[in-house]
């Protein structure tokens, strides 16, 4: 899941998770379920209800490759998975160190809607790793990415305010 799990002590319920990394406060999420995995790579899988997890895992199993682009720099946070939401969830997606949390709309059947998932893994750099320091700094110069050959369908558009594929 989003962190790496240390123990599990089946008797008392405990799981013990340990975050290397440092994580800003609003990058901290959990969610609990009848929830399933299906793996997509050495490093990337997909949660999602049983009923799900196969459509899932075919849907997002070129997530291993975009996390093999680099377009700026190695992946650092070892794992990239993703979490198949309810219907109710009312976002397209919303990226967590990890984890990133999508709605079961972009499960299309045909990949038309992974470009999503490019975007929030584009988040692993640009949001999770680097952002900004100051409120007044995002405002004042904009946080405007244009990230090629992230999605073999065009590149995805990742800014304050304006989200969408560039073809």
């Amino acid at each position: 899941m989003s962190a790496e799990t240390t123990s599990v002590d089946a008797s008392s319920g405990t799981h013990r998770f340990r975050m290397p990394l440092a994580v800003p406060s609003y990058l901290i999420a959990l969610a609990a379920g009848d929830i399933a995995f299906g793996p997509t790579g050495d490093r990337a899988g997909v949660y999602a209800e049983p009923s799900a997890v196969r459509a899932a895992a075919k849907e997002s199993e070129d997530t291993e490759a975009m996390m093999r682009k680099e377009l700026y720099g190695p992946h650092r946070w070892g794992r990239y998975d993703i979490l198949v939401l309810p219907p109710a969830f009312p976002f397209g997606g919303m990226e967590n160190p990890r984890l990133t949390f999508v709605s079961p709309t972009v499960i299309a059947g045909d990949k038309s809607l992974v470009s999503l998932i490019a975007h929030e893994l584009a988040h692993s750099w640009s949001g999770n790793l680097a952002t900004n320091a100051t409120w007044r700094v995002l405002a004042q110069r904009g946080f405007h990415h244009v990230h090629r050959g992230a999605h073999p369908r065009g590149c995805v558009w990742a800014g304050a305010g304006s989200h969408g594929i560039v073809p």
